[in-house]
């Protein structure tokens, strides 16, 4: 018989610990998941040296001690957490992701714990438990249900969780690729559409979207900050970054985007 975890689990460092979501509301959106032969893309840290630095930059500012507790939503094979543990040697991290397979390829540490669970469930599975800061590095784009308005309103939801699960100093970073296109918010639709879209999976996966199928939902920069506000968030840092577009100029033509980059976000609490 399988078991069924209502409250929160005990989570124990260095430890992997699995949350069964199967009891929830029938109402209730969930995301949707990257079946395991699509994820091993993401079997990767994409948080480059200078997006380290600039994320080392603010924690360091905002924690002088190096004595914090950190939670990676979406943190896969934990390869960013294992770089912040080694530079902050007093800190604790907690990696969140709903990929066993990107879970399984953690570095054990006994300053790190891991989770297997989903972002819905951020709250009911950390229960009491709070953190001084929360990454979603590249990862808000990720979290898809079935409808693009849903999507966007489900991306803030994802961060009114993360603020309720802060210690009264902490702080929020969000590292987020930057989708600007000439028509607002019409670019960012547009991908969604096309990576959401089950018919025309195959045709849109041969064109180079890993995502095919289940979907992606990109915002520019000024919708970002819009929905970060919305949660309860004041901007205290934005660092901008400039790194090669990797789309063609046809696919940037056809989906009307004028700039694609990355940004770093760090947040506090408004109020």
């Amino acid at each position: 018989m399988r078991h069924t975890r209502i409250g929160p689990p005990s989570l124990v460092a260095g430890s992997l610990t699995d949350y069964d979501h199967s009891v929830q509301s029938a109402a209730e959106e969930r995301i949707l998941e990257i079946p395991d032969d699509q994820i091993q893309v993401f079997d990767a840290d994409f948080i480059s040296d200078e997006r380290l630095a600039s994320i080392e930059s603010c924690t360091e500012r905002d924690f002088p001690d190096g004595v914090f507790s950190f939670l990676d939503v979406g943190g896969g094979n934990g390869g960013f957490t294992d770089r912040l543990l080694a530079r902050f040697p007093q800190s604790q991290g907690t990696v969140l992701d709903n990929a066993r397979v990107l879970l399984d390829r953690n570095v054990p540490s006994s300053r790190k714990t891991l989770v297997h669970g989903s972002v819905e469930d951020m709250e009911t599975i950390f229960g009491e438990q709070r953190f001084d800061v929360v990454f979603f590095n590249f990862s808000l784009h990720h979290f898809v249900v079935p409808s693009y308005r849903t999507t966007r309103s489900f991306q803030r939801r994802a961060l009114v969780a993360s603020r309720n699960l802060l210690t009264p100093r902490g702080r929020v970073s969000v590292v987020e690729n930057l989708c600007d296109g000439y028509v607002p918010g019409l670019s960012g639709f547009l991908v969604f559409f096309l990576t959401s879209n089950k018919i025309i999976a195959p045709v849109v996966r041969r064109l180079g979207a890993n995502t095919a199928g289940v979907g992606v939902c990109f915002r520019d920069r000024h919708s970002w900050r819009a929905e970060m506000e919305r949660a309860g968030f004041r901007v205290e840092h934005f660092e901008p970054e400039f790194y090669p577009n990797s789309l063609s100029r046809m696919k940037q033509i056809l989906l009307l985007i004028r700039d694609i980059r990355g940004g770093n976000f760090w947040l506090a609490p408004s109020a």
